[in-house]
This record gives structure tokens, sequence and C-alpha cells, in this order.
């Protein structure tokens, strides 16, 4: 048998000869992680034939076992473009959106499964936390054993951690994953319909702002759009707790968050109108630009520089005049957002002290910071996901114009049989000769 390695290289030959069974996973088509089962899983037991073989002799690409369903997934742009096609099959002309056909399909998986991250993420940090706060701050008392009030914090410690680590993870999943792959798919479909599109037809530079503005900046914002879900389960779980820690006098100080809500929607309505004339402003400024670059040497020659100049800076200062009052509105909701906490909190604590004197306890006035810090979140992020979502359609129907914009016309089918444009039977073919070449390649060439 020999020793070393070259004795144990013998015996798992001899053991992969003689074990058909286990080497049937590792053949093409044979098992992979998800047949196995879950204890098999669990400590590999599976991968356990591919070792053997390994340690043996080289592997090759049929040894090995598909890939888990986890990590396997179609191109990406060629589902991208299948999407598309099959959007423009299905809706009326001129009405296909690339944003329910196409990008939402793409990043639906993803994006619901960071969701349920976040959904846990809210719920411990508006129900969770609050309640073992106050329960925490109850078992100082001397009367209580201290084993509690340990068992308390540390169900506090473990409680944060599980909230930051479900945030962080479903951030990445829905705010990361699905939004690049929502991006590179438009982006893919912008690119090929650029070299499709007809001659005259659109702006010019109109891919490069959709790209450039459009696409990217609707990208960035979006990464933001999964915090919709954390709002979402903040708001429901920290309202529940709120009522039931203060009773009434805490309805005051949700009335006070509640109205910022309110306050921001005629201001998110100011904001679309104002991205959508700045987008069209900002592609009316790229076109002038770059029909001074082209035609660069007929301005110099005429002398049009000044007046060229003041022509762009005009659509660069109407650019900057939407820009300005959209920016304006996405800032004053989110510092109401921002203010409407603090104010709340006094509101309820007051209205606590008047009403029910008795209650005003460290057990049930920290709960009530805690779940108002809490429901900062949602009522500053609610507001922002409406601006969000109207910067991802706006951005949306711009590429969906796009992309619908006539392209052009297919080159005519061949004709003749096999596809054959020209044939010559019998023809005699010749071309001048260069000056001082031999005699036999001045003849003419004979093609049948």
């Amino acid at each position: 048998e020999g020793r070393g390695l070259g004795g144990l290289a013998k015996k798992v030959d001899r053991f992969d000869r003689s074990s058909p069974p286990l080497l049937a996973m590792t053949s093409a088509g044979g098992r992979s992680p998800d047949d196995a089962c879950l204890i098999s899983r669990l400590w590999l037991g599976w991968c356990a034939a591919i070792a053997y073989r390994g340690w043996s002799k080289p592997l090759h690409e049929e040894d090995l076992p598909s890939a888990p369903s986890g990590v396997r997934s179609e191109p990406l742009h060629r589902v991208a473009v299948e999407l598309w096609e099959a959007e423009l099959a299905r809706a009326e002309p001129g009405k296909a959106q690339v944003l329910s056909g196409v990008l939402y399909p793409l990043a639906r998986r993803s994006f619901y499964q960071g969701g349920a991250l976040l959904v846990v993420s809210g719920l411990c940090n508006s129900v969770a936390r609050p309640l073992l706060l106050k329960s925490a701050v109850e078992s100082i008392s001397p009367d209580e054993p201290l084993w509690r009030g340990f068992a308390f914090a540390g169900g506090l410690g473990a409680c944060l951690l599980l909230e930051q680590w479900s945030k962080t993870q479903g951030l990445h999943i829905a705010g990361d994953e699905a939004i690049l792959r929502a991006s590179s798919a438009a982006m893919q479909l912008v690119t090929l319909k650029a070299g499709r599109l007809r001659t005259g037809v659109g702006s010019d530079g109109a891919e490069q702002t959709l790209l450039g503005k459009d696409l990217v900046g609707a990208a960035d914002m979006a990464r933001f759009l999964p915090l919709m879900w954390l709002c979402l389960s903040s708001l429901v779980g920290g309202l529940t707790v709120v009522f039931v820690l203060s009773g009434l006098a805490g309805g005051l100080g949700v009335l006070v968050m509640a109205g910022t809500f309110f306050v921001s929607i005629p201001l998110g309505r100011r904001a679309k109108r104002s991205q959508a004339a700045m987008l069209k402003a900002s592609e009316e400024t790229a076109g002038a630009t770059r029909e001074l670059l082209d035609g660069a040497k007929v301005v110099k020659f005429m002398g049009w520089e000044e007046t060229y100049l003041a022509h762009i800076c005009r659509r660069r200062a109407t650019e900057l005049t939407h820009l300005r009052t959209y920016r304006i509105a996405i800032n004053v909701v989110v510092q109401i957002g921002r203010a409407s906490p603090i104010i709340s909190i006094l509101c309820t604590v007051l209205v606590l002290v008047l009403t029910s004197p008795d209650r005003f306890r460290a057990d049930v006035v920290l709960p009530i910071i805690s779940l108002f810090q809490a429901l900062r979140v949602p009522f500053i992020m609610l507001p922002m996901v409406f601006q969000i979502l109207i910067a991802i359609q706006v951005a949306a129907s711009r590429i969906s114009a796009y992309l619908q914009l006539p392209e052009q016309p297919a080159p005519p089918a061949a004709a003749g049989e096999g596809g054959t444009l020209v044939s010559l039977d019998g023809a005699t073919v010749s071309w001048p000769a260069r000056s001082g070449a031999p005699a036999a390649a001045r003849q003419p060439a004979r093609l049948t």
C-alpha cells in the first residue's frame, strides 16, 4: 500500500472505484446541495465524494455538481431584453412601461427579501426595545431580584444587535442588489436603443442625459426606498406601544408628528413639478452645449461666441432655478420631520403631567422618549419615500418614452437562393495593374 501521501492516494483511488453510489453525487446532472438532506447540508457531507476524488486526481467540470438554486440566475441583460420585448407586445403602442415591465420583475425578489429583514429591524426598534427598556427600569427597584435586571439588560443588548444586523443586511439586499440589477438592466436597454435609433429622432445627447441624470440620480435616491418597510413597521408598532404606555396623552404627540406628514404632501407635489422641469431644462442645456461643440469652427468664423455663451447661460439659469426650488422643497420636508419628535415629546410629557401626575415616572417617560425617537424615522422618511417614488416614476417614464422612439428600418432581405445578392456565371473581371507588376498580374481573372 505504501506510506505517506502516496499510500493514502492509492487507498482513496481504490475507495473511488469501489463506491459507485458515492461517485454518482459528482457526476454530471447528479446530486447538488439542493438534493441533499438537511443534515448533509449542515455538515457538508454531500461534498465528501468531491473531496475524495480531488485528493487522488484533478477534478473536471463533469465531476462537479450544479450550483445551488440560491446563486443560480439567468443572464441579466438577456432577461431584460426579453422582458422589454414582452412588454412591447403586451402594451398598446407608445404606452409600454419599463418600470412595471422590466425593472420591477428583476428587482422584486431582492426587494422583498431585504424588506422582510427591515420589518424585523423596525419592530425591534419600536416595540421590543421600548418594552425591554421599561422592564429594565422597573427591575432597578430594590424589591426585584438582581438576576431580573441583568436578564432584561442582556435582552436589550441582544435586541439592539438584532436591530442593527437586520437593518444592515436588509439595506444591502434591497437597497444595493435590487437597485443595481434594475439600473444595470435600464442602462443596457438605453445603450442598445441608442445604436438602433432612427437618424433625426430625439434630441442630441438624450441618451447621455438619461444615463447621467435620470438613471444615476434615480438609482442613488432609490437606495433609500427600502427604508419604507422599516418605516411602516416602526409606525404601526410604535403607535400601538405609545397608546399602551401613555394612553391618550400620547395622542397629542402623534397628532403633531402626523401634521408634518400632511404638510409635506403639497411640498412633494411642488418638488415633482420642479424636478420634471429641471430634467427637461437640463436636456435642453446639454443639447445647446453639444450644438456649440459640434459647430465650433462656424461659431469662431462668424464671431458668435458671445451670443452662444449668453444662449447657454440662459438655459443653465432656467435649469438652476428649477433645481433650487426642488432642493428647497426637499430640505423643508426633511427639517420639519427632524423637529417634530422633539415637539411631540414635549407635548406628550406636558399632557401626561397635567392629566396623570402619578404616571410621570422613569419607567413611562424613558420608553416614550425612545418611542418618539423611533417614530422620528418614519415621519422623516415616509414623506421622502413619496419624493423617491416620484423621482423613479419620472425617470422611468422618460426612459420608456426614449425606448419607444422609431428605429432604423431593417435592411432588405437577401434575394435569391441561399441569400445570394449577385450571381456571376462565365463573367470576366479585370482591373488596372500596378506599374512594374509582372505580366501574370495584368491578365484578367475569370469567375464562374
